[in-house]
């Protein structure tokens, strides 16, 4: 997963919507290389991203702590982009998000989080504030790059990523491992469509674990690294 924040002063938005920013589902992928290199050396503008990896994914999806979803850590993500700016002493007055999950408590949240701050989150953010359209192409941008890098690294295309791709659905039942399922470097292992997958694959191994033995299971397996708070 993949978050991005983008910055820009009020007096610059005019520099930034001459770069041909747009709500990145609207540009195509040879537009969006090329925006994200001119507003990601710009000057003016300040950009940080947060690359959540699967296997700290799966790590926060099989811990214990009620309530942590992916919209709850898509939440804490924000949040520590947020806190990222203020550490550069950025002179921060609002803050602009597309909604992830219920808008209003979204809002909410980050509002108590900086009280000095006016946040809004709203649906479509990405094509109603250019800001946020930045954000979305440098999020995209990385995403893609990233995609690129596990493709070179199995030499199959491994399509969009999401279960609605045939292609990416395709190359996870050539990757699954008749002992170990999958590998938690590239795939999230907490996924409903890779769980369909080893349940409906005839070719594993079942292994039983003792009470004891399957409650340490998970802290054998995953790095340290606590995302379920905001920052």
């Amino acid at each position: 997963m993949v978050y991005a924040a983008f910055g820009v002063y009020r007096e610059d938005v005019p520099a930034l919507k001459d770069t041909g920013v747009n709500d990145s589902k609207a540009l195509s992928p040879t537009s969006r290389e090329a925006i994200f290199a001119r507003i990601t050396k710009h000057p003016l503008f300040y950009h940080e991203v947060d690359v959540i990896e699967p296997h700290e994914i799966s790590r926060i999806m099989s811990s214990e702590r009620a309530g942590v979803n992916l919209n709850s850590l898509s939440h804490n993500a924000a949040a520590g982009l947020i806190q990222r700016f203020l550490t550069k002493s950025l002179a921060i007055k609002t803050v602009y998000l597309d909604t992830v999950g219920d808008a209003t408590k979204y809002q909410e949240k980050l509002q108590k989080l900086f009280p000095a701050i006016q946040i809004v989150v709203s649906t479509k953010a990405d094509s109603k504030y250019v800001s946020v359209g930045a954000a979305s192409i440098v999020a995209k941008v990385t995403r893609d790059r990233l995609i690129t890098d596990i493709e070179r690294t199995y030499g199959a295309s491994i399509g969009c990523g999401y279960p609605s791709d045939p292609i990416t659905v395709r190359f996870l039942k050539g990757i699954i491992h008749p002992l170990y399922g999958f590998s938690e470097n590239h795939v999230r292992l907490r996924w409903k469509t890779c769980e369909n997958l080893i349940d409906s694959s005839k070719n594993m191994v079942e292994i039983k674990f003792d009470k004891k033995e399957q409650k340490q299971a998970p802290k054998k397996f995953f790095r340290k690294r606590d995302r379920s708070k905001a920052y």
